[in-house]
């Protein structure tokens, strides 16, 4: 260039307020744009204050409602327990306290899924576990009382109370059937 100090080349950067900078008629298309976008922006956020009113508004509602009861009633669950033999209180306790093992349970599911698995996975498989088996020990339990036998549940029932189960629908079906019957 020609060694000066660059202003004059670039009107918009030039430090006199007096000189106008020269505009173009495409550039004032893009300004003109800009504008009814800026409008456009401005609608949108009148929009979105107006949806957070009324979120707000909802919530207040809802926090005037009533609660609703719970979904455990713990009287009930005090009344039932208060039934309960002693034999069926133990029961209970021992199920209450049992559990699989959550990293014995996570390996056994990636062996069979052939993919790894996340630890609140492997929790929901132990309760799941957990329910199936008392599932089929009441079961077991319901056939001994049928069959009026006392004692320890014997294997012979547990097959039983698994036949009853698959025959009722309440296990799950395989997805595709085993190759050697």
């Amino acid at each position: 260039m020609d060694g000066g100090d660059g202003d004059d080349d670039f009107p918009l950067l030039s430090g006199s307020d007096e000189d106008e900078p020269v505009r173009n008629p495409d550039e004032d298309a893009e300004a003109q744009g800009e504008a009814e976008d800026g409008e456009a922006e401005g609608e949108a956020a009148a929009e979105v204050e107006a949806e957070e009113d009324e979120d707000q508004q909802q919530q207040i509602e809802v926090e005037k409602q009533p609660r609703q009861q719970p979904i455990v009633d713990t009287d009930r669950i005090q009344e039932a327990m208060g039934r309960f033999t002693a034999d069926q209180l133990d029961r209970y306790e021992h199920y209450r306290r049992s559990g699989f093992p959550k990293t014995q349970m996570r390996r056994l599911v990636q062996n069979v899924a052939g993919c790894s698995i996340s630890v609140p996975m492997s929790i929901v498989m132990s309760g799941l576990a957990k329910m199936f088996v008392g599932d089929v020990i009441e079961t077991a339990r319901i056939i001994m009382s049928e069959q009026q036998e006392e004692g320890p549940i014997r294997p012979r029932h547990l097959r039983q109370a698994y036949r009853r189960l698959k025959l009722e629908g309440k296990l799950p079906v395989r997805s595709r059937p085993s190759l050697f019957r």
